[in-house]
């Protein structure tokens, strides 16, 4: 009998754990409309807690759940309503085969909602976390994710997490190379945070993503403005041409041409002409002619340098090279 009590008992708290429960949480310090609703996005997402509601007025989240989504609410919800700047990061278990961890990384040198925005952007594209949410007020980023996602969102943002106008962890921080798991047909498994020294506006930088991710073949190529550096992904030939094109671009200036043998099908070949194009109108001609007379389409000017960037076979830049000559004769 006293066996089938503990059974009963067991029973009992099996079935608790498992059934609907609601649960209101309160905030001391969570106090704006858009902080509470980061909030709630955060316990949604990373709960996988679907009946989430907010009360501005109240400053409360009502979460509907079993017992395990609101100790992971209440987890958050105390995590974010702290009352000064919290440092370091805070990680929490699932038993969950696809997303096991979660983990909230509070950042010292965030600047603006965009600067934590675009730290997101570039965690979710390079380490295919796709729960990963800014909470501006804590200067915060929480996400859940594989261990191994988890670990190179840390290293990230830890390259990232500095002063503006810092470098990302000394001139040259090293790799990170994602394990085989995160291999798939399009793209590489080297990670790399890549800063610039001269190139400086938003502008410029924008340009450089452009030429680089179409003559690299990188897709996974994203700028953040705010500290002057771009965070890549991608195979190790694709780094050497990227390395070699940032050199190009963020150097002192350069004369006559300059090219990088790719190998490979197609013998293509990289190449970045150093022009004397008084306007950036009279360079957009000569893009555009490039373009006409070869029937290359990766072919790109860039302001800052003076240069037209392309990537075609030997026939093809000789032939550009011809109009580039022609034009500059005129």
């Amino acid at each position: 009998m006293v066996a089938g009590k503990g059974l009963l008992v067991g029973l009992f708290a099996f079935a608790v754990w498992g059934q609907s429960l609601d649960k209101v949480f309160y905030f001391a310090h969570v106090e704006t409309p858009q902080a509470l609703q980061e909030v709630t996005n955060a316990v949604r997402a990373i709960g996988d807690i679907r009946d989430v509601s907010v009360d501005v007025a109240k400053r409360s989240l009502t979460v509907k759940g079993t017992a395990e989504q609101l100790a992971v609410a209440g987890w958050l919800a105390a995590e974010m309503d702290k009352p000064g700047s919290a440092t370091g990061t805070r990680d929490l278990p699932f038993n969950d085969a696809n997303a096991p961890l979660a983990r909230v990384v509070y950042l010292s040198h965030v600047d603006s909602p965009q600067d934590l925005q675009e730290m997101v952007n570039a965690v979710r594209s390079i380490t295919d976390i796709q729960r990963c949410f800014p909470v501006n007020q804590q200067k915060a980023i929480v996400m859940r994710g594989m261990p191994e996602q988890v670990k190179a969102a840390g290293w990230l943002l830890g390259l990232l997490d500095r002063p503006a106008g810092a470098a990302p962890g000394g001139a040259t921080p090293p790799d990170y190379r994602l394990p085989e798991a995160a291999r798939n047909a399009r793209d590489g498994l080297v990670v790399r945070v890549a800063a610039l020294t001269r190139i400086d506006t938003p502008q410029a930088i924008q340009e450089v993503v452009n030429v680089t991710r179409s003559l690299a073949d990188i897709p996974r190529c994203y700028p953040i403005p705010s500290r002057r550096v771009l965070v890549i992904r991608g195979n190790d030939d694709q780094m050497a041409l990227v390395d070699w094109l940032l050199k190009q671009f963020d150097g002192p200036g350069g004369q006559g041409t300059s090219e990088f043998k790719m190998g490979g099908a197609g013998n293509q070949i990289t190449q970045v002409a150093y022009v004397n194009a008084g306007t950036l109108q009279s360079l957009l001609e000569m893009v555009n002619e490039i373009r006409t007379e070869t029937k290359m389409q990766r072919v790109f000017g860039f302001p800052p340098q003076k240069a037209v960037a392309m990537r075609g076979t030997a026939d093809q830049l000789a032939q550009a090279q011809q109009v580039i000559q022609s034009r500059q004769g005129k």
